[in-house]
């Protein structure tokens, strides 16, 4: 008798757990997804910036037309390579004015024993302080303007 009981308390509570978290699940609504402007990135300026942040960004126009074209750069990752080499791993982005990717995002490797500055497509970044999740830096240059490919 006492197992019976015992077992019934059990799935009961196991019924209503599952209810309860059915009917909070249902409650949450996703996020909408926004398409604002880039974010404005000030040059010679220390920032500090989150693995999955955007590091640096602006626009430029495509060479010979009036097309704007936004740059980001985003911060991937900071590990050891091989031997006693720091790597900071970079993604960069060429986004139309809808916001699609104009090429495929790139990885960007850099091995600090290369030195603190990282140039990609014109922009340069001077790397100041690294920890595991984030990065101290400072943007040195923007994004020149992009050749017709």
């Amino acid at each position: 008798m006492k197992i019976n009981s015992a077992f019934n308390i059990t799935s009961r509570a196991i019924m209503l757990g599952i209810i309860a978290l059915t009917a909070t699940a249902c409650n949450k609504k996703a996020a909408e997804l926004r398409v604002t402007e880039p974010t404005v990135y000030e040059l010679r300026t220390d920032a500090v910036a989150r693995v999955g942040e955007i590091m640096h960004s602006n626009r430029t126009k495509v060479n010979g037309t009036n097309i704007l074209v936004t740059h980001e750069i985003e911060l991937g990752g900071i590990h050891s390579g091989y031997g006693a080499v720091t790597v900071v791993n970079m993604i960069y982005r060429k986004i139309d004015s809808n916001g699609k990717n104009i090429t495929r995002p790139k990885v960007i490797s850099h091995k600090l024993s290369d030195g603190t500055m990282v140039n990609v497509a014109g922009a340069k970044i001077e790397l100041q302080e690294l920890k595991t999740d984030y990065i101290k830096y400072s943007v040195r240059r923007d994004f020149d303007e992009v050749l017709n490919r």
